[in-house]
């Protein structure tokens, strides 16, 4: 996503039909019920997309999305709301830095509401797209500056995700030329709850890889934290991988998430629970018998799968792509995806 124009995003915007699923640790569903759909931004012109979404331990939460400033360069907003969907004053602009492109934005909130924003911004670095982030507290008082994420700054740093634990420290995930090979590659970087890198960059995977993209990170409130991202395979394809990390060190070699092993795995996400039992979901190509599905793999703590891989959706006709997934304290969580739906829309 190096590239991208606002009639790209608008039309990405616009294709977009949610599905969701409750889902239970043991794979079934149940039904969802909600207040109803109601507007995040407040703009009248332009286009809004990207939208991410993070909950405090009240209910309470924190939307961020990318938006071309009224025809003029893409930026990052965030909007706070309390437990029952009423907005908690007024849209904050996140960046400050203005020139250039922001977008890819994703926001983790800490247990009392203080949250982080990550974003890719377009020659800020000094070479190509940098990864930045900014703290905020509860009542969307920033708490820091731009934060520069990558210390590495020679190439393209994209696809940011974030991470919080209990006490406010987060973790950064991205796709970047760091310092070593010319192939991308997924590394991470910890901070303190105030934004001081603890540390340069990490490697995600054990080893240089061929092409590692797609990140995903998710972090449980002692600070463990385990990163999902895919790589290239053998025929073409690819599969989805996850590696765990205590907050200082690697906790073994990265592992495969997928057991499905034919075509290509990709765009996974995680979420982790205040056990740090984990749950990874993510695009299936042809498994479903029709195009691409969601699948899902439960994990322990220590990495050992719980019970099978098993299919997320039901309706199977035609494309259900770009996976979410959010868990709760006792590892009860939920997917959404995209999905022309039963009735055919797209």
């Amino acid at each position: 996503m190096n590239h991208l124009s606002s009639a790209h995003l608008a039309t990405r915007a616009a294709a977009v039909a949610a599905l969701l699923a409750i889902l239970i640790p043991g794979g079934a569903q149940a039904s969802l019920t909600g207040t109803g759909e109601f507007k995040i931004s407040v703009q009248t012109s332009g286009v809004a997309t990207e939208p991410q979404v993070a909950m405090d331990d009240d209910g309470d939460s924190v939307v961020v999305w990318a938006a071309d400033e009224a025809g003029a360069s893409w930026g990052i907003f965030a909007r706070r709301y309390d437990r029952d969907g009423l907005p908690q004053g007024a849209v904050i602009h996140v960046n400050i830095t203005t020139a250039g492109l922001q977008i890819r934005p994703d926001v983790a909130v800490d247990a009392d509401g203080d949250f982080v924003v990550v974003w890719q911004s377009r020659d800020q670095d000094g070479d190509g797209d940098g990864v930045y982030a900014r703290v905020f507290d509860r009542l969307g008082n920033p708490l820091s500056g731009e934060i520069l994420v990558n210390s590495h700054t020679a190439g393209n740093q994209t696809d940011p995700r974030v991470a919080v634990d209990g006490d406010g420290d987060f973790v950064v995930a991205w796709e970047g030329r760091g310092p070593i090979g010319m192939s991308p590659d997924v590394w991470v970087r910890r901070f303190s709850a105030s934004g001081v890198p603890q540390g340069v960059e990490v490697r995600a995977p054990s080893s240089m890889s061929f092409h590692a993209g797609n990140p995903d990170v998710a972090m449980d409130p002692g600070g463990d934290f385990v990163v999902v991202f895919t790589r290239a395979a053998g025929g073409g394809g690819s599969d989805v991988f996850a590696r765990r990390f205590s907050p200082f060190a690697a906790q073994g070699a990265e592992f495969t998430v997928n057991t499905f092993l034919q075509h290509t795995q990709g765009n996974p996400a995680v979420a982790m629970d205040d056990s740090g039992d984990f749950v990874v979901v993510w695009e299936s190509f042809t498994q479903d018998g029709s195009d691409h599905g969601i699948y899902g793999q439960r994990f322990a703590a220590g990495g050992g799968k719980q019970g099978a891989e098993f299919q997320v959706h039901t309706f199977v006709e035609g494309i259900q792509i770009r996976p979410t997934v959010a868990i709760d304290a006792d590892g009860d969580f939920v997917a959404a995806w995209q999905s022309p739906g039963p009735q055919g829309e797209s």
